[in-house]
This record gives C-alpha cells, sequence and structure tokens, in this order.
C-alpha cells in the first residue's frame, strides 16, 4: 500500500460550534460505477457512463481500500470517489457521520475540506477575469482603497501567487495570541491584512507561503459583483453545476443538514473538535464527494468557465520574472492554488484540507484523466486512501519504485575525515530553519536543532549525498565552499534550492541571558510578550503555547520549534543595549517587538 512521504507543518486552526441535521433513515452504503445513465444516491442524481471506466475486480479492490470500517461503521469515516475520463466510476461513503445519532457517511454528506477551498475562490476570480470585470494586473487598491499604500502595486496576480509580500494572517492571528476557542470572522481576518505596516518584500519577487492573499480576494470579488463570495459562488458555480451540497459556511451559527460531525480520535475515545470560524476564500467551504465529482467532471468538459479558464487554473504561478516556485514538500503552486507534484516519475496535481477533524485530500493524473479524493471526519491525514484508489485504478504505470532501493543506490566510500568536513551546524536565512550535520557509525546524519528527524546522508559523489528517506522523494544534499564558508544546498526533486550556510554556534557560557529578558510590544498586533529565563535557557508563551522555548543560534539570534517563531533577532542601540526584536519564519518576516521600558 502506498506511504505518504509529504511533511506538513501544524497548522493552528480555530473552531466553531454548529448544529448538525442528518437523515434518520439509514441510507445504505451505495458504489456507482458506469453502468446505467442515470442513477440515484442519497439525494444526488448522477449521471454516468454506458461504457464500464473500470472492471469489477478493480471495485472490489477499491472497497479493500476502506477495509477498516468493514466491522466499526459506527467510528467516524470518509467519503470517496474516483473520476476517470470525465466519468464518475466510484462514489462511496464509509463510517458514521454522526456517532451519537448512528448516522452513516453517504455521498452528499457534507465535509469541511479546508485549504481545499482555495481553488474555489481562484475559478471565481478567473472567471470574472473571462467575463473581462477585471485584469489580473489590476492593482488590488482600485478594490479595496483601504490597503496600505507600500510604494509598491499589489495586483491581483500577486494574491493568487503568494507573492504579494504580505504576511500571513494565520501567522498574525496566532502570534497576536487568539485561541482556538475565540470566535474568529472574516473581518477579522480582514483586519490583521489590513493593519500591516510594511511589505516582506517586493511583490512579484519572491514566494511565501500566505493565506492573506485569499482574504483579500474575498474582497475584490464583493466589490467586482456586489455579493459575497459565498453568495457569487453559489450563484454562479455551486447551482449551475448542481452542487446542491456546497457551500461557503460564512455565518457562525449557520445551520445546514447532512454535516458530518467534526472528530478528534484519540485513544480514550472520541471528542468533538469544533471550528469555531467564519472566515471564507482560505477555508471553510462545505461540500460532498458526489457535488466534488461535479466539479472535477466540470474540468473535463466545462459548463462553467471555459477549457482556457480551465487550464490557467491547473497552470502554474510566475513571478515578474516568469520564473516558477517549487516546494520541496509541496511541488509546483499552480493558479488553483493546488500543487503539481510528480508520484514516483508521473505528473500529478494534488492538494489536501486539515480543519478540526475533518480531513480532506484530491490528487490529479492528468495525463491519465483520473482523479481520486477523499473526505473524512476522522482527524486524520487520508492522502494514503486517496492515493491507493490512484493506484488501483491507474494500474502499473509508474516508472520508479515506491521506495528507493537505497541498497541498489550507486554510491562512494568517504573516509571519515572527509565526512567530518560536513559536520557542523547550517542556517537558512530565507526560510528560517537551523540543521545540525554530524557523524555517526562512518555516516553522515542530518537533524533539525531540536533533535527531532535524524536522516542518514549517503554520499553520491566527493560533495553530494542522498538522504535516506521513505517512499520515492530524491532528496539531494549538496556541499559547496563560497569565500571561506561551507554551504548546503537542499533539493528535493525539482525543488526550488534551499541554501544553508555553516556558522559555529555561540557557546550558552558566553550569553547573558538577563539581557534578553523583559517586555516586548508590537503596536499593530496590540500584543505583549515577556521574555524569561529558566534553567534551559530563555523562553516565552502565549494562549496557544504554553512555553516556546529558544535555542541560541548566533549572537543576538535565537531560534524556536515553534513554527511562527522559528526565530527572533534582536535589536541593539549604540550603547549596545537590547531595543526589540524581529520575529521571523516562513509565513512572516521582520515582525518587531519593541522593548519597553520601565
Amino acid at each position: 500500500m502506498y506511504k505518504s512521504t509529504f511533511k506538513f507543518h501544524q497548522v493552528i486552526v480555530m473552531g466553531i460550534l454548529f448544529s448538525s441535521l442528518f437523515t434518520s433513515a439509514y441510507a445504505q452504503k451505495k458504489l456507482l460505477f458506469a453502468t446505467s445513465n442515470q442513477e440515484f444516491y442519497g439525494n444526488s442524481k448522477i449521471t454516468t457512463a454506458n461504457t464500464p471506466q473500470i472492471r469489477k475486480d478493480t471495485i472490489k479492490n477499491l472497497d479493500k481500500v476502506f477495509s477498516e470500517w468493514d466491522n466499526t461503521p459506527h467510528k467516524p469515516g470518509v467519503a470517496a470517489g474516483i473520476i476517470k475520463n470525465g466519468k464518475i466510476v466510484y462514489l462511496k461513503g464509509f463510517g458514521s457521520a454522526d456517532v451519537n445519532h448512528q448516522s452513516p457517511i453517504t455521498v452528499d454528506t457534507k465535509f469541511q475540506i479546508g485549504n481545499m477551498s482555495k481553488q474555489f475562490t481562484a475559478f471565481a476570480i478567473l472567471l470574472l477575469e473571462e467575463q473581462g470585470k477585471l485584469s489580473l494586473s489590476d492593482d488590488v487598491r482600485i478594490y479595496i482603497p483601504q490597503l496600505p499604500d507600500f510604494g509598491h502595486p499589489i495586483t491581483i496576480k500577486h494574491l493568487l501567487s503568494q507573492s504579494s509580500g504580505l504576511a500571513d494572517f494565520l501567522a498574525l492571528k496566532e502570534i497576536a495570541g487568539w485561541r482556538s476557542k475565540d470566535i474568529f470572522t472574516q473581518q477579522d481576518a480582514l483586519d490583521l491584512v489590513l493593519q500591516q505596516k510594511k511589505l516582506d518584500h517586493i511583490p512579484g519577487t519572491k514566494f511565501s507561503q500566505t493565506s492573506s492573499g485569499l482574504i483579500l480576494l474575498t474582497e475584490v470579488v464583493k466589490q467586482v459583483t456586489g455579493q459575497t463570495l459565498a453568495a457569487f459562488s453559489q450563484q454562479y458555480i455551486f447551482q449551475p453545476l448542481g452542487m446542491s451540497n456546497t457551500l461557503f459556511y460564512d455565518e457562525n451559527q449557520l445551520i445546514t443538514p447532512h454535516v458530518a460531525a467534526s472528530y478528534q480520535v484519540e485513544k480514550n475515545g472520541l471528542k468533538n473538535n469544533h471550528i469555531n470560524y467564519s472566515i471564507i476564500g482560505t477555508t471553510n467551504l462545505y461540500t460532498s464527494v458526489a457535488d466534488l465529482s461535479r466539479w472535477y467532471v466540470n474540468f473535463e468538459n466545462p459548463k462553467i468557465g471555459s477549457k482556457k479558464l480551465i487550464k490557467k487554473l491547473t497552470s502554474a504561478v510566475t513571478l515578474n520574472d516568469g520564473s516558477t516556485t517549487y516546494n520541496p514538500t509541496a511541488g509546483r503552486l499552480l493558479y488553483g492554488q493546488q500543487y503539481q507534484h510528480a508520484e514516483r516519475g508521473v505528473p500529478k496535481i494534488w492538494t489536501y484540507g486539515l480543519e478540526g477533524g475533518y480531513a480532506s485530500n484530491i490528487f490529479i493524473f492528468p495525463n491519465q484523466n483520473v482523479t481520486s479524493f477523499v473526505l473524512g471526519n476522522n482527524n486524520r491525514y487520508n492522502g494514503g486512501l486517496a492515493m491507493n484508489m490512484a493506484i488501483e485504478v491507474l494500474g502499473d504505470i509508474f516508472p520508479a519504485p515506491a521506495n528507493i532501493d537505497f541498497e541498489k543506490l550507486k554510491t562512494i566510500k568517504l573516509t571519515a575525515q572527509q565526512l567530518e568536513t560536513y559536520s557542523g551546524h547550517y542556517w537558512d536565512n530565507e526560510h528560517v530553519s537551523a540543521r545540525r550535520l554530524y557523524v555517526k557509525n562512518d555516516t553522515l546524519r542530518y537533524q533539525s536543532l531540536d533533535g527531532r528527524d535524524e536522516n542518514l546522508l549517503v554520499p553520491i559523489s566527493e560533495n553530494i549525498f542522498q538522504m535516506v528517506v521513505d517512499g520515492d522523494d530524491v532528496i539531494m544534499v549538496k556541499f559547496r565552499e563560497e569565500a571561506g564558508i561551507m554551504k548546503m544546498v537542499y533539493t528535493s526533486g525539482e525543488s526550488d534550492e534551499y541554501i544553508y550556510e555553516a556558522y559555529k554556534p555561540i557557546k550558552p557560557a558566553d550569553i547573558v541571558l538577563t539581557e534578553f529578558t523583559g517586555t516586548f510590544y508590537n503596536d499593530a498586533l496590540n500584543t505583549t510578550y515577556i521574555l524569561s529565563q529558566n534553567e534551559k535557557g530563555l523562553f516565552t508563551s502565549n494562549k496557544n503555547h504554553p512555553l516556546i522555548s529558544f535555542i541560541p543560534i548566533q549572537a543576538d539570534l535565537f531560534s524556536s520549534s515553534v513554527r511562527n517563531f522559528s526565530d527572533i533577532w534582536f535589536t541593539r542601540d549604540k550603547r549596545k543595549n537590547i531595543t526589540g526584536f524581529y520575529i521571523n519564519s516562513d509565513r512572516i518576516k521582520n515582525l518587531f517587538f519593541e522593548k519597553i521600558k520601565h
């Protein structure tokens, strides 16, 4: 079975308490494949092909992918679908939508799909572009004049390409101390975007992982059409496609039928994992697998939008200079806010969603016209299930193995002295991460600074190593010396280069920690942090993280394993007194907190 090799950062999300209505009648789980013109499942009317698209034994194998629910139908589960050559060939539900009411998951059950919602926001913008109502080259301030003038225009294309230079509002939300139980609205998200005082970089010159652009795009839709994104999508996308069980959930107390409850699955049992926000554009789309199948069938034979629009939606975004970006773990970013990433040598498009207890995944193999997706309420990454389904339908088409056989990999032997040349500490200032390399048992090893995730590096040449990992990802680590400084270049497949520079870590004995303690304030977020010291070093806390510990990297530079506090860099005045610090992470740059004088 397929083993996912993707590594995901923890995302802090907020929950909303909502009421769900369920049908009391137990709808028998149905399997849909292409044998007739019209078939009904739950309340869905699905048009299928006259000619079978997959074999009956393949259908049995697809059922086996979900065998864990054979004898436990009343535990949280999933709904799954397969589309082949523009036809729905498999659609089925497994497990319970509501364990208290023993309501089964059907093809009509609604799930929140998290990041997968973003493709609908992007589609709405491209649809308005196709209708001539806006241009991707438009300055966003035409539609949102309250956005500060940063001295460089931010265009709609910059928002779609995640190259606006705006800090991620989710990172700002966490730093500002919002708790998961706090109600968080669209206006709250917009305020965090609009109150920014500077950009992290000039728009269109760099990519940065940020959802702030999607929040602004919802406002663009509103200004252009006079409708909210929720209303516009309902009228011009969902209703025309017959997606009657799909909606953007933009009201905290909205009650809608057939919604799967959101669960946290733990050793001691189940807990409700409530979602307590009403933001849309980046998340909060609820849909069913029956509706999602209609959406992806539209990609093959567009009823809404043109084939040109669909092609653009699935094309790579570019910077001002025409270059694209390829994240090592995700892939190449597309206009539809999905990613292009080869699977064992075969091109695929994919994305996922993880919000509260909801988890969703989609894999599209464009050359084979196969789409596989899974939606769930069991609080786990369902990519393995979706990929196993795709493999059953695709068959043996993959030129590369599921797992690299490192025993057969052509390597060379290096002496301990040669390996020691590369041992030491390395820092990536652009992506704000530290790594430690060391030799153990005649093997070079790669590790994060907090001691997690040790990986072996096997030498391919004197200065090129391949990382030993599960799965098919070819991760290379290359070394080169520039101006007397050793540099480590990390790539995964076709990814962008992540460049680390060797540094000499400062000794704890050389640091006077009391210098870095005190109270620090950011006026834009109206947020205060108190930095203290204990026997382990420097630390702080907020409402989401009771302990954020910092490890010294260099003079005045500390690092943390908490994502949005990846590093803090202290500033000093002419007298060498600490005046404040900057927070940096992969989603935010140079957020300044000034030290409060007592």
